[in-house]
């Protein structure tokens, strides 16, 4: 994780299937799979930070919506990164 300011950011390399883009996170030795269409990284902005330049995905409130779910931008004391995400394929296989 990448901390500018105190604000924490999560990198995420991501794999192509099909019509899919995906990564996978580990928890006590299970896989969990983060599955999202793949358009939304088919294009990309360039973020400014920490001296640094990002590549974000070009439709990136969309993208925030799929992985976070629609109100993505209100504080959610109780996230869980392995069961909260409204994109969590338990069923996806490479």
């Amino acid at each position: 994780m990448f901390h500018p300011n105190g604000k924490k950011v999560d990198f995420f390399v991501k794999y192509e299937k099909g019509d899919k883009s995906f990564h996978f996170a580990t928890d006590r030795g299970t896989s969990i799979a983060y599955v999202q269409p793949h358009h939304h990284i088919e294009k990309f902005d360039t973020l400014e930070m920490g001296g640094e330049s990002w590549k974000i995905p070009q439709d990136t409130e969309n993208y925030l919506k799929t992985y976070y779910g629609d109100t993505w931008r209100e504080h959610i004391s109780e996230w869980d990164w392995r069961c909260s995400s409204p994109c969590i394929d338990k069923d996806f296989e490479i």
